[in-house]
């Protein structure tokens, strides 16, 4: 209005040295106040009042604003489908390795995988066909165990099923064909039951306990046992033993030894010799059985300690056997904690030498 003055709290302030500055949000507007000074005179002459619109550049920022949100969301869209694209692509070859295992179980997959896409999945599927060519030999392990098994308890069966029958055919038998019938199915079944046992000693996995033996006293008594053959081939038997006690494990040593020794008095030549020895060197018990018998070629030796093999079948048919011989010696020594070698010189003899934990 006409005749009066409007203070401008900005101008007082700019006067007193204040803060000039002030932006009304409502309104949009930017309020700046600024002094107004001749160089020649000291005294402030004045303040000059400036107002500017700032509603350009609220929209500006208000825009920017939203096409940065926009940004955002589009970023973590994108980020979303990439970390489910990587993860389907990282995923696949360790599917095809779960696939994999799962053929397995169901008994379906015969050939080895491979998924050579990173280097963690290489080493698993290197892992994995390790083991699948383990298993494989383990099963076919497995069923030759069993034809051999099946095999060998069949023939001794078929034995007595014939003279049994034979017997049954005649009109009247005779005292000494009962005899020799009866006799016949006794040696029958006690080989049998020795097979069983010996079976039995591969498949427990228990451990037996130990205790204090006479080791003179156990060979005494296998040697005994094949008294009629040593005779028959005049062998000669050499023992030397450091100690008649011996602490171990009584049925897998006496295992060990007869199947040992046994062989020594079979596989022998006429007047050949047999040599045992038992010492304690370095905390072990030494032992060594040593024969002058047919001895075992070379491709053979690898061979020896697996169950039902034979050396040279055709050669030693005429000699009695199962093949489980040193399958369970092998056994027996490996349960004990122990150690065996064979040497083997064709035509020369054997001698196996084995080491168990005193």
């Amino acid at each position: 209005e006409e005749g009066k003055t409007l203070l401008s709290s900005l101008a007082v302030a700019c006067l007193k040295g204040e803060e000039t500055s002030n932006y009304d949000a409502r309104s949009k507007v930017l309020e700046l106040a600024v002094p107004v000074q001749s160089p020649d005179v000291q005294q402030l002459q004045g303040v000059m009042l400036v107002s500017v619109s700032a509603v350009d550049i609220a929209e500006t920022l208000a825009e920017m604003e939203q096409r940065g949100v926009m940004l955002i969301g589009s970023i973590v869209v994108l980020s979303v489908f990439l970390a489910w694209l990587l993860s389907t692509i990282l995923v696949k070859p360790l599917a095809r390795v779960t696939k994999a295992i799962e053929d397995l179980t169901d008994g379906m997959l015969d050939e080895e995988i491979s998924v050579p896409d990173y280097t963690e999945t290489e080493l698993i599927t290197d892992a994995f066909n390790k083991m699948l060519a383990r298993m494989k030999v383990l099963d076919e392990s497995r069923q030759e165990f069993v034809s051999n098994v099946s095999h060998e308890l069949k023939t001794p069966m078929a034995v007595m099923k014939s003279a049994i029958q034979v017997l049954h055919l005649e009109e009247k038998p005779s005292a000494e064909e009962y005899e020799e019938t009866l006799e016949l199915c006794l040696e029958t079944t006690e080989q049998l039951s020795q097979m069983v046992e010996e079976l039995l000693v591969i498949s427990n996995p228990k451990e037996e306990a130990k205790e204090e033996i006479s080791l003179k006293k156990m060979t005494e008594e296998i040697f005994q046992k094949y008294a009629g053959q040593i005779q028959e081939k005049d062998l000669v038997v050499w023992q030397q033993m450091q100690q008649d006690t011996w602490y171990t494990h009584p049925v897998l040593m006496r295992f060990l030894l007869e199947n040992l020794l046994s062989n020594a008095v079979k596989y022998n030549r006429q007047g050949g010799s047999i040599r045992l020895t038992a010492e304690i060197k370095e905390n072990q018990l030494h032992l060594e059985v040593a024969d002058t018998g047919i001895g075992i070629s070379p491709e053979h030796l690898p061979h020896i300690f697996t169950c039902f093999y034979r050396a040279d079948p055709s050669r030693n048919k005429e000699i009695a056997g199962n093949g489980l011989g040193l399958s369970i010696v092998k056994t027996a020594v490996e349960k004990m904690q122990g150690e065996i070698i064979v040497e083997s010189e064709e035509g020369q003899g054997t001698c196996f030498h084995v080491t168990l934990p005193a």
